[in-house]
């Protein structure tokens, strides 16, 4: 995302030689940092390294400093998407291909044999195969701890 009159965006896409040219603003915590771990990992592979100029502690602090400013950020498009519907941003697609998330479940062991847990395990399994996960609601992880 960006702001939608960035001067270096008007007339063009983003291409990842832009993407690597431009400043960005990332997220600073625990989800964020794994997020900004999988793009730098995938950057990396091709011998980039991003520029990142601003830490901040929520997305919605991101969205506020990319409007104002000339920075750029990279963040889950549905929540880009809903955060520029109150902000003068332009959401741009990705100029690098990213792996797909890791799902897993965990649960107790005393779970393991519960109809209804089995269901629900059963379901949420069903739900994440349609999103390409290779988990198995059977073969999944459980806590080992009682």
């Amino acid at each position: 995302m960006a702001r939608q009159d960035h001067p270096l965006l008007r007339d063009c896409g983003l291409s990842l030689a832009r993407y690597m040219e431009l400043q960005h603003a990332q997220l600073f915590s625990g989800t964020g940092a794994l997020y900004a771990a999988t793009i730098d990992t995938a950057l990396a592979a091709k011998g980039l390294v991003r520029k990142i100029a601003v830490w901040e502690p929520s997305y919605l602090a991101i969205a506020d400093v990319v409007a104002r400013t000339d920075l750029i950020s990279t963040m889950p498009t549905r929540l880009a998407t809903y955060l520029a519907k109150g902000l003068p941003i332009a959401i741009y697609d990705l100029p690098l291909r990213l792996p797909g998330p890791d799902y897993a479940m965990y649960w107790h062991p005393r779970s393991q044999a519960d109809e209804g847990h089995k269901w629900l395990r059963e379901r949420v399994a069903a739900l994440l195969r349609t999103k390409g996960s290779k988990l198995d609601a059977d073969e999944g992880s459980n806590l080992n701890a009682d």
